[in-house]
């Protein structure tokens, strides 16, 4: 942590948000709801105990593992108690049990982290198995022919659990559910929620649906997407959405991080 602060000073910057790192490459993977919630517990535990070096400038994000929704409730509340301030999540179908996201069983959960008042975020994750929707092109992607550009279709995963959010009316009945679209840029966000206004009003706007707004209305109430540094199209984003709407993650350490 004194590391950290000190890469913060050198960039100039406030304070951050901690979120998880090895809870990408387990979920999806781990079947056993019980191992599952003890590795978030783990994790939970231990960016506790790291961010409490300056818990002014060092804020913890808890990691949450949906296959049983009573120990997803449990460990929030826990994890809520110890001082993270939001909620990671897998937006990968099968680290929730293929749950979708507007099921009854889930609306408990998304009471609960309203009630907390702690954000949800969704972020990529890295799993290589058949079961993975996008494991075809991952498999027969050669990196020595595509550079790793393959992984931006990661991407897609959490494009597809924030559109089903917005669509199957998650948002219409958790209306304090605070959502952040981590890790897929934000240059896409105009054209789709431009789209899913197009088609909720030519198609589902005064039927008995799940909506009552527009989808970009409810973007607007409760979500964030993060920009990446090197976007050219940022300003539009902002332009549309506000400057309220769009956050900056450094994505570091990684790969390809800008600091």
């Amino acid at each position: 942590p004194a590391a950290r602060i000190e890469v913060l000073d050198g960039e100039g910057i406030d304070k951050a948000l901690l979120y998880p790192t090895l809870g990408i490459h387990w979920e999806g993977h781990v079947k056993d709801a019980k191992l599952a919630d003890a590795y978030a517990r783990a994790y939970n535990r231990y960016i506790v105990d790291f961010c409490a070096y300056d818990r002014n400038r060092l804020v913890p994000v808890a990691h949450i593992n949906l296959l049983d929704i009573d120990m997803a409730i449990a460990e929030t509340e826990r994890a809520r108690r110890d001082g993270c301030v939001g909620i990671y999540l897998s937006p990968d179908p099968a680290s929730r049990g293929d749950r979708w996201l507007a099921d009854p069983e889930m609306g408990r959960f998304w009471d609960v982290a309203s009630d907390l008042d702690m954000p949800i975020g969704f972020h990529v994750v890295v799993r290589e198995n058949e079961e993975n929707p996008l494991y075809p092109y991952l498999k027969n992607a050669d990196p020595r022919q595509t550079g790793g550009l393959l992984s931006t279709f990661l991407g897609l995963e959490v494009m597809m659990a924030f559109s089903q959010m917005l669509t199957d009316g998650v948002f219409e009945r958790h209306p304090k559910l605070k959502l952040a679209v981590l890790e897929t840029g934000s240059n896409w966000l105009i054209a789709w929620l431009d789209r899913m206004d197009h088609k909720f009003e030519k198609v589902a706007e005064g039927r008995q649906g799940a909506l009552k707004m527009k989808p970009s209305e409810y973007f607007h109430r409760q979500c964030v997407i993060s920009a990446d540094p090197d976007e050219t199209m940022t300003d539009a984003v902002i332009d549309r959405v506000g400057d309220d709407k769009v956050i900056w993650a450094s994505d570091y350490p990684h790969i390809d991080a800008e600091m």
